[in-house]
């Protein structure tokens, strides 16, 4: 019984790949270029490399579900990172995801 290891693997994953998101925007909205850099190494990197040891550990079934977490972290992360609204349509989409 070793998915839980791949579960905490992918919520890693998609955390890191939302970090990432979210310095890409952030660098967008600044004109930091500096963050696009880290942005991208989180989301194309760090993010893919946890995804496939999590794949080691747990099945396809349990990952791809959890998969879903990058709209939690950005809904729960957004409004305190980027300041960013967590508005009526924001809940809405976010809902529609899970439905």
């Amino acid at each position: 019984q070793r998915w839980p290891i791949g579960l905490l693997l992918d919520a890693v994953a998609t955390l890191a790949g939302t970090g990432g998101k979210q310095l890409l925007r952030h660098a967008a909205l600044t004109g930091k270029h500096r963050y696009y850099a880290l942005g991208l190494i989180l989301t194309a990197v760090i993010d893919p490399i946890f995804d496939v040891a999590a794949y080691t550990y747990a099945a396809q079934s349990i990952i791809a579900a959890a998969a879903g977490l990058v709209v939690v972290w950005n809904v729960l992360l957004a409004p305190y990172t980027l300041g960013e609204a967590l508005t009526r349509e924001r809940k809405l989409g976010s809902a529609l995801i899970f439905a």
